[in-house]
């Protein structure tokens, strides 16, 4: 039980950091790959922004995250800015931004010992 309570509160402690490193990483991937993005020979659906162009760059999941993403805008009535889009096609089931591999990370013993 106190390792159920060591992880509870040490998950608890760590969500809000992990949710601004996220954020942060994101917003970084994002505005680098405009750099290095032509633009000028891509046509803009709905939003200026790469991840909603034509033709797509995007592969066949990515573009249903997208598309996810802004059916979620549009049925919340939220405006479709490049940066909605963005959090939106991340939070989707087919993040644009993941490639579907997760790992494991090995947390520290609870402060009572590993065998507590």
């Amino acid at each position: 039980m106190a390792r159920y309570i060591w992880n509870l509160a040490l998950g608890a402690a760590m969500q809000p950091i992990l949710h601004v490193l996220e954020v942060t990483f994101r917003n970084h991937i994002y505005y680098n790959s405009v750099k290095f993005i032509d633009e000028s020979k891509l046509k803009f659906r709905d939003v200026d922004c790469w991840l909603d162009a034509d033709p797509t760059l995007l592969e066949d999941k990515e573009l249903r995250a997208v598309a996810e993403a802004k059916e979620t805008l549009l049925r919340t009535k939220k405006p479709l800015t490049p940066g909605r889009l963005i959090a939106g096609s991340a939070s989707a089931s087919g993040s644009v931004f993941a490639n579907g591999r997760t790992s494991r990370v090995a947390l520290p013993d609870p402060p009572c010992g590993p065998r507590c």
